[in-house]
Order: C-alpha cells, then sequence, then structure tokens
C-alpha cells in the first residue's frame, strides 16, 4: 500500500508540474483521472475509490483543482463506475466495453467542464460543449498511447491473476 500511495504522490506531482507545461488555452490533460482508472481496475474497487479520493482531496489542497471537494467527488465518482468493467472484458462485446469506459471519461469532463466554465456554459452553450470535448480529447490522446504499453484490457484482468 506504501508503493501505491507514493506513486499517486508521484503521479500529483507530475499533474501539477504538467498542468502549466502542456496547457492550451486553459486545457491540460487530467493524469488523475488516467491513474484512477487504471488503478482501479487493478487494484479493485475499494481500493480503487479510496486513491481516487485521496487523490482528489491532495489535488485540491494542492491548488490544483478548481473548487475545493470537486476533484475528490468527481474521481470517487468515475472510480465507482469504472470499478463494473474489472474482468468484465470477455463478458461483453469489445466496443461495449470500450464505450463504457470512453463515455465514464466523457462524463466526468462534462461535469468538471460545468464547474470551470460556468459563464461560458450559461452564456455560449456549443463553447461549453466544445471546451468540454477539448478536454476529453486531450486527456484520451493520453489514454490512447499508454494502451500501446498497457492496456485497459490488461488492466481489468489484474486483480483475477
Amino acid at each position: 500500500m506504501l508503493k501505491i500511495f507514493l506513486f499517486s504522490l508521484l503521479v500529483v506531482l507530475f499533474q501539477l508540474i504538467s498542468s502549466e507545461l502542456l496547457a492550451i488555452n486553459q486545457i491540460s490533460p487530467d493524469f488523475l483521472l488516467i491513474f484512477v482508472l487504471y488503478s482501479t481496475l487493478i487494484f479493485g474497487r475499494f481500493k480503487g475509490i479510496l486513491i481516487a479520493f485521496s487523490l482528489g482531496l491532495i489535488s485540491d489542497l494542492s491548488g490544483i483543482g478548481s473548487y475545493f471537494g470537486l476533484h475528490p467527488l468527481l474521481l470517487s465518482t468515475a472510480s465507482y463506475a469504472i470499478s463494473f468493467l474489472i474482468g468484465r472484458y470477455e463478458k461483453m462485446l469489445p466496443y461495449i466495453f470500450y464505450s463504457y469506459w470512453i463515455v465514464i471519461i466523457l462524463l466526468y469532463f462534462l461535469i468538471m467542464a460545468y464547474f470551470r466554465f460556468q459563464v461560458l456554459f450559461l452564456s455560449n452553450f456549443t463553447g461549453y460543449l466544445f471546451q468540454s470535448i477539448y478536454l476529453f480529447l486531450y486527456t484520451f490522446a493520453f489514454v490512447f498511447i499508454i494502451q500501446f504499453f498497457y492496456s485497459i484490457e490488461q488492466a481489468s484482468h489484474a486483480q483475477d491473476a
């Protein structure tokens, strides 16, 4: 558990550093969500939600988060939803399996963007949707790259091994 905690702190530090370096028009990839996605699939529901809540709390305390409590809530909710994919790759059609976690990530960013860009949501709804989709696509690009090294399919079987 200490290794997980130290690696989690490393991910938070990486998110803190990379959020400024990789930002494009106030949009930066959410490496915390990527880590929560994989850690939930690898370690299970309880540890995944615990890691997600801890990461969210640390990110809010360190200044990464925009509203206090939003990151722990959204990451924990995403972790809970992702936990239903553990060991389900063979039981679901592959496109449904992948669509499920893609929709979870998209919903995460729609809610996150609502709080970050509330004025845009109220004044220009299409602009809000574009910002949400840009947030999603930027993070998804990194998830796609990670898929070449360690796929979500492999992570969903990590508890079985």
